[in-house]
Parts: structure tokens; C-alpha cells; sequence
């Protein structure tokens, strides 16, 4: 996820292991940014090298009280908070979640995002002095990672462009509506507006019913029509659905009713591990399973593509 929020820089990166972080390693780097996944006590070289590092430091989670430029934050336990502000921006989440309680009442530190206690305190979630960055919870999954991909912005140097929004239309497949994808077209085409196609080539149902684009020449001169006018055209798949589910219904590449990848074909009933009388036995399975999964990928997407 950190990986996707930092695609939208004009940057060049790399990610290293925390045992790799020495003098040399990072040297010729302008910023650093440590995501601290689990509790962990740094080496002598790890701590050293990021301690001298005399480029900008963004600490996200974890340890960062073991290092000097986070020691003005005064990192002091957990707490639990139930919303985040960002100016005028405010979000209850849908549980408690844990953060660490940053005192930040030091000349120089500048609060970048809040959150907020059950009592209504504020509390300090995103800090920064001097340039260098702490961001006090450990998860980048939303609201979070957006707090922490707009504060990105100021400790890399770059001016935000604004939010980039892409139009998709979902699950176009063989019976939908030839007519109604046409007028949807032609108005996109009108407003000028591009627009992702997300096209299912083949729909099938749990009766067995199998219809092809080539069944319905009306709905594939409208895609044509489309990819002329605006349309980018993206495979989504190729029948959209596992097992008994209806296309566009259910998952292709995940058994949902087994809440396991694609280890079997649809008809064939499910093997659990209680259907082994061994672990050997079991782990073999699992390891065709993972055989049969890849080829099942493959030829699905090179029949989708097709």
C-alpha cells in the first residue's frame, strides 16, 4: 500500500529490509521513510546510520523513539482514538484503532493531522519538525494511507496536482444491455470524457448458459464504437465467476465458498485438510493445488485476452 501511495511522486525509490539500512546503503538518498511494522530494537549500524543520515527522515509506526531526529516528539505509550481531522476534514472510523500519544508541544513541531479520543480530546496523529516526519499509527489502510499520501507531499517537495478520479464501467458482459451501454457511450462521448471499459468476455450462469460477445453483434459494435470515442478497454476477467455463482456475481480467481484460491475444478468437489489422513498428504495437495491454480490463471487470462 505504501508502495501505491509513493507511484504518485516524481520519485525514484527502492524498499530495503530494515537490516540492510547502513551508511552506504543510503547515502545517496535525499529522504527516508521508515515504516515501522512491528516492534524491533535496531542494530548499532541501523540505528547509527539512520541517526546520521543528513537527509529527511518519515517515520510511520514503530520505533521511532529509538532515533534521534524522533526524540523531539516525545513519543509517551498507546492511545485509542476513534476519528482523524485534517482541516476541515473529519472521519469517525469504524472502530477504535491504536495510536501512539505524541506529545508535540515543542517549538517547531507542527501538527499535520489529528485524531481524536472518546472524550473529544485531540491528539497529535501526524507531526513533523524540521522537516522530518512522524506518523503515529501503524496501518496504511483508508483513512489512514490518504493522510499519510497528503502529507507525502510537503515532506517530498511536491505540490499537490489535485485528485485524479477514473470513470470505470463495471462488468460489461455479454447480456448487458446493448442499447443502454450506447446512449451511456454517446453521452461520454459528448462530455468528452475518458473512460475505462471493464468487459467480461464470457457470461455463464449456474443453469450452464455460456454467451459469447459474438452471440450479440449490437453490444460488440458498441464496444467498437466505445474504444473509438474514448474508451479504454480493460479484461476483467474471463467469466467472472467460480463454481455455481452467475458472472459478475462471484470471484474467478478465489473459491470464495472455501475462502481458499482456485485448487480444483469448479465441478469437483472441494477437498478440505480433514479429507487427508495426514499432513504430508494434505501438503501435497496443496502444493498441486497451487500448480493447478497458475495454469487455471494463465489460460483464463489468455482466453479473456483472446
Amino acid at each position: 500500500m505504501l508502495d501505491t501511495i509513493l507511484g504518485r511522486f516524481n520519485i525514484n525509490y527502492q524498499f530495503i529490509n530494515e537490516s540492510d539500512i547502513q551508511s552506504d546503503a543510503i547515502q545517496n538518498s535525499s529522504h527516508i521513510i521508515y515504516f515501522g511494522l512491528d516492534k524491533t530494537t535496531f542494530s548499532s549500524e541501523t540505528k547509527k546510520a539512520l541517526d546520521t543520515f543528513e537527509g529527511k527522515l518519515y517515520v510511520i509506526g514503530h520505533n521511532a523513539e529509538q532515533l534521534a531526529k524522533m526524540n523531539v516528539f516525545q513519543i509517551e505509550g498507546e492511545l485509542l482514538v476513534d476519528q482523524i481531522i485534517l482541516a476541515d476534514f473529519i472521519q469517525r472510523l469504524p472502530e477504535q484503532r491504536i495510536i501512539y500519544h505524541v506529545q508535540a508541544s515543542k517549538d517547531g513541531v507542527e501538527q499535520k493531522a489529528l485524531a481524536t479520543l472518546e472524550k473529544e480530546q485531540q491528539v497529535p496523529l501526524i507531526v513533523q519538525n524540521d522537516g522530518n516526519y512522524f506518523f503515529a499509527a501503524e496501518t496504511m489502510f483508508a483513512p489512514f494511507g490518504p493522510l499519510v499520501a497528503d502529507s507525502l507531499y510537503d515532506f517530498l517537495g511536491e505540490s499537490q496536482q489535485g485528485f485524479v478520479r477514473y470513470l470505470r464501467l463495471e462488468d460489461v458482459h455479454p447480456k448487458v444491455d446493448a442499447q443502454q451501454l450506447r446512449e451511456q457511450a454517446e453521452y461520454l462521448k459528448d462530455k468528452n470524457i475518458p473512460y475505462m471499459v471493464a468487459v467480461i468476455p464470457i457470461y455463464t450462469n449456474k443453469d450452464g448458459e455460456t454467451i459469447h460477445f459474438s452471440d450479440s453483434p449490437q453490444l460488440l459494435n458498441t464496444l467498437k464504437y466505445m474504444q473509438e470515442n474514448g474508451a479504454s478497454i480493460i479484461l476483467h476477467g474471463y467469466k467472472h465467476q467460480y463454481r455455481s455463482s452467475e458472472t459478475g456475481e462471484g470471484f474467478e480467481f478465489w473459491d470464495v465458498e472455501n475462502d481458499r484460491p482456485i485448487y480444483q475444478e469448479d465441478e469437483v468437489p472441494a477437498k478440505k485438510q480433514s479429507d487427508f489422513s495426514t499432513e504430508q498428504e494434505y501438503q501435497e495437495f496443496i502444493k498441486s493445488g497451487e500448480e493447478f491454480e497458475r495454469g487455471y490463471i494463465e489460460e483464463s487470462i489468455t482466453k479473456g485476452v483472446s
